[in-house]
């Protein structure tokens, strides 16, 4: 059995499955997966010849972040995300999770770090992450700032 990746109705590559039934298909070298709003499908061909019902994907981009400047001594970090972002946090330089925050409806969001040792050295970084069920689905470095 194989599985075949179509673009443009274009077959654009094809992979094996594995006897567990899974399969992976090397795509970082197609152009078109880069850009968001490709539409793509995938179908399996068994050893017969016959085709399986054809299913079909968006590339979808990551999410917008954007970190308002943090200067050492303030209470919250600030910024916004996109809406699709169920939660967000951040972490110190080291990438240990410090806090979530809180999201509000117009898409800004703060996080409360008063208190924290790592979000007071100036010229340090710090990352925040916007998370949904998938996972994280944005990510943002920035620098502490005197």
């Amino acid at each position: 059995m194989r599985v075949t990746l179509v673009i443009d109705g274009k077959v654009t590559k094809i992979g094996t499955i594995s006897a567990d039934g899974k399969y992976a298909i090397y795509a970082n070298d197609i152009a078109a997966l880069k850009v968001a709003g490709t539409n793509f499908e995938i179908f399996v061909t068994d050893v017969h010849g016959q085709r399986s019902e054809v299913a079909t994907g968006t590339v979808k981009g990551l999410s917008t972040l954007m970190i308002n400047p943090y200067r050492a001594g303030q209470a919250n970090i600030t910024g916004a995300v996109e809406k699709n972002v169920e939660r967000i946090a951040v972490y110190d330089k080291a990438g240990t999770i410090l806090r979530y925050g809180q999201i509000n409806a117009d898409g800004t969001f703060r996080i409360y770090v008063s208190g924290f040792a790592a979000m007071q050295v100036v010229g340090d970084s710090f990352i925040v992450r916007a998370l949904n069920s998938n996972g994280v689905i944005a990510q943002a470095t920035a620098t502490i700032l005197p």
